[in-house]
């Protein structure tokens, strides 16, 4: 009998209420996190020996932690140098394939291993206790292992500061999040089906917005914070833009980015933003190019799209990108085709002249993109 499906409902029965009912989330109003000061607190090097404060209280399960101090916990991660908003645990995919089976006391021992790597990546992740909890719980039920309450008791808590913040029944109840997966995970507890995903930019605020099925809580659709995620707050409060040589973009995304000297075979350059786009777009630079690139800047997307209006052939992903560098200009790219980030092969590129546009596509669809080695000279 497959585990998996029949404990997920049993062991969240607490939580499917939460989607209209902040009370019995035990906070009397939503709080929204004071980003300002959780990026003075949690940024730079400082920072890092304050988040690791936090977390070893977490760890402890402190019960002295306040709402503020929580909320700095879980959002502070998206100030640390290790912050991905859409990273990929393999432990979390091996954990899934265990708990699809017929699973033994060794599996399950294995999936709290699973999740304990992923705890030591990074504490403040929800899905990780989740699966810790309902590993023990089967243990429990099914093997007689002692009670354990340590994994659901911290995976409520951090459920508990998504929810303190909003319910997501409006935009102005939207709960803030630091990963696309804690939406996913949030529709699930709530056993919320989704229609359509789609971004919405309202009041100079970015918003994951999902349409919903019929449920029982009569709720059309769920709205999610994304500041943190496509960098608005973090661009905002930062005093100044790291410079790399190196980026990674995720499909479906719209990227400027601005160069500080190409002189050298290895410049280096800021990313400026980054933005969720809905594909299929047209290639075509009166749409895609609305405004002149501004000086020393390139403007790119990176999404399935069509390359004529009147085509019907969709290339799975396309990078088209625009340049106002002086000079032509060169620079390395190369797809990742499993979703598996480390999985880079390269691709062919020949440069582009001032003012020009750059497009390359493939029919495989690739997952991710890197830019380096960005120079105007061979």
């Amino acid at each position: 009998m497959n585990k998996f499906l029949i404990i997920f409902a049993t062991m969240l029965f607490a939580f499917v209420a939460k989607g209209q009912d902040v009370d019995s989330v035990n906070y009397p109003e939503y709080v929204i996190p004071d980003y300002e000061q959780i990026s003075k607190d949690c940024g730079g090097k400082a920072g890092v020996n304050y988040y690791n404060k936090l977390a070893k209280r977490f760890a402890e399960y402190d019960t002295t932690l306040t709402l503020r101090e929580l909320q700095a916990f879980y959002y502070g991660q998206a100030y640390l140098d290790s912050y991905d908003p859409y990273v990929e645990y393999e432990e979390l995919g091996e954990i899934l394939s265990i708990l699809r089976q017929e699973t033994t006391l060794s599996d399950l021992k294995k999936v709290i291993k699973l999740a304990d790597a992923i705890i030591l990546k990074n504490p403040a992740e929800p899905r990780a206790y989740y699966y810790k909890a309902l590993a023990q719980y089967i243990a429990n039920e099914d093997y007689g292992e002692a009670e354990m309450h340590d994994a659901r008791d911290k995976f409520n808590v951090l459920v508990d500061v998504l929810y303190s913040t909003g319910n997501g029944v409006s935009v102005e109840k939207a709960m803030h999040v630091v990963n696309v997966g804690h939406e996913y995970l949030i529709l699930g507890l709530n056993d919320f089906n989704m229609n359509m995903q789609s971004l919405a930019n309202i009041d100079g605020h970015s918003y994951d917005v999902f349409d919903l099925d019929s449920n029982e809580y009569n709720i059309d659709k769920l709205y999610f914070n994304v500041d943190l995620i496509l960098g608005s707050w973090g661009k905002m409060f930062s005093e100044d833009l790291n410079p790399i040589t190196t980026i990674d973009l995720e499909l479906g995304v719209k990227f400027v980015l601005e160069l500080r000297n190409t002189k050298s075979k290895n410049s280096e350059f800021v990313l400026v933003s980054k933005e969720k786009v809905e594909g299929p777009l047209f290639a075509e630079k009166d749409s895609l190019f609305c405004e002149p690139v501004a000086k020393n800047q390139i403007v790119g997307y990176f999404c399935p799209m069509y390359l004529r209006r009147e085509s019907e052939n969709i290339y799975n992903c396309l990078v088209f990108i625009s340049s106002n560098e002086n000079g032509r200009l060169y620079y390395d790219t190369y797809i990742s085709r499993t979703g598996r980030k480390k999985d880079f092969s390269v691709t062919s590129n020949v440069g582009m002249f001032p003012g020009a546009m750059m497009n390359e596509m493939w029919h495989d669809e690739a997952q991710y993109l890197r830019i380096s080695n960005i120079r105007t000279k061979e």
